[in-house]
């Protein structure tokens, strides 16, 4: 059985064995909202709530990063992708509602 007990949360199953890194091939077999008529009817929706959240989100805050700090894009793969530094961001209203 590929998640052994999969009716319990835990999260480390998808770490390689020293626990330091994302077991690639193992995350890539996890299908999200499922597939054939088991599929989640909640999928369409999810997206859809995940996309309206992020655009009103950049809608309506400017993002930067603080002036001196250096940005690094390298991707980092597993489960989700990431960037290799994780640095402050700043987040300001565009509008002021008053």
């Amino acid at each position: 059985q590929l998640l052994g007990d999969p009716s319990e949360f835990r999260p480390e199953r998808f770490l390689t064995a020293k626990g330091t890194a994302i077991n690639k091939p193992l995350s890539e077999k996890m299908l999200l909202f499922g597939l054939g008529k088991r599929r989640c009817i909640g999928e369409v929706l999810g997206k859809w709530e995940v996309f309206l959240f992020l655009a009103i989100l950049l809608q309506q805050l400017e993002l930067s990063v603080p002036p001196g700090v250096q940005v690094d894009l390298t991707p980092i793969y597993g489960l989700t992708m990431k960037h290799a530094r994780c640095g402050h961001v700043q987040a300001r209203l565009r509008f002021s509602f008053q």
